[in-house]
């Protein structure tokens, strides 16, 4: 049986404090999502003939949720500056799989090795956020274990380091 998540929405990640149960998943081409803002009396329901649709089932689940509450969820999107770019371009070890950024055409992607690649966007002071999802990260370094990374997050899973193990994006082909 699947867990059902009780979260709270404010920013990037909480969503403006409104208390809310989800769940979803995804079987044989098929994807789906069902939100209820109880206190609200709001309920979402997505149902996709794509289980690798983008955005997710959940993202729009979540998107549509915010609009009718009168809420936004747009993280305002800065120029990536060269510093940025230079700083984040590499290949990163999360959970003992492999993650790699690069830039195209002076934009950031991401992606995981065997999975799609997704576009970056910079929030600006090293902050970014990867588009149509919820997940975002920031640069990090750990002067104490000298080891340079990101610090990742996700609306499902707790803050984590991302180790940068490479300055090249090639660990993902």
């Amino acid at each position: 049986m699947a867990a059902i998540r009780i979260m709270a929405l404010a920013g990037l990640h909480d969503f403006y404090a409104e208390e809310f149960v989800e769940h979803g998943g995804r079987i044989s081409g098929f994807e789906n999502h069902i939100l209820k803002v109880p206190k609200k009396d709001l309920m979402v329901i997505v149902l996709s003939n794509s289980e690798n649709h983008d955005p997710s089932a959940d993202f729009v689940a979540t998107r549509i949720a915010a609009l009718v509450l009168g809420k936004s969820y747009a993280p305002a999107a800065h120029p990536i500056s060269s510093w940025e770019a230079k700083q984040v371009i590499g290949s990163y070890r999360l959970d003992g799989r492999f993650h790699c950024i690069d830039a195209v055409g002076g934009r950031l992607f991401i992606k995981q090795k065997g999975g799609r690649t997704r576009e970056v966007l910079s929030l600006g002071e090293g902050q970014f956020f990867i588009v149509n999802s919820f997940d975002n990260f920031r640069l990090a370094s750990n002067s104490h274990l000298k080891e340079e990374g990101l610090i990742v997050k996700s609306k499902y899973f707790p803050e984590a380091f991302a180790k940068k193990i490479a300055q090249r994006a090639d660990m993902c082909n």
